[in-house]
């Protein structure tokens, strides 16, 4: 796992912007993930072997991918924490030949 990283904190928060880019992120990043993926879709034949496909996928993630991400702020207020997971909503369209 790779990233690129852009920080640049607004006003209250005292921390320097910083940039980094081809990270090695894997000792961040969950090894195993769960989601539940609902599908439908429909196949309309053309002419002969060529047929129009249309789907639609949801995809749930349960398990944040990321492992405990907190950033500390230097002013002591308040800590930063974030998280990902992958919740999406994908639409297909081909032509099967």
């Amino acid at each position: 796992a790779r990233a690129d990283y852009h920080y640049e904190f607004g006003t209250g928060i005292s921390m320097p912007v910083a940039d980094s880019t081809n990270m090695d992120v894997m000792e961040k990043i969950n090894p195993f993930t769960a989601s539940l993926i609902i599908a439908a879709g429909i196949e309309y034949q053309i002419q002969g072997s060529t047929a129009l496909i249309v789907g639609i996928t949801f995809n749930n993630g349960f398990i944040d991918i990321l492992k405990n991400q907190t950033i500390n702020t230097s002013n002591g207020s308040k800590d930063l924490t974030y998280k990902a997971n992958t919740n999406y909503l994908a639409l297909t369209i081909g032509v099967f030949f």
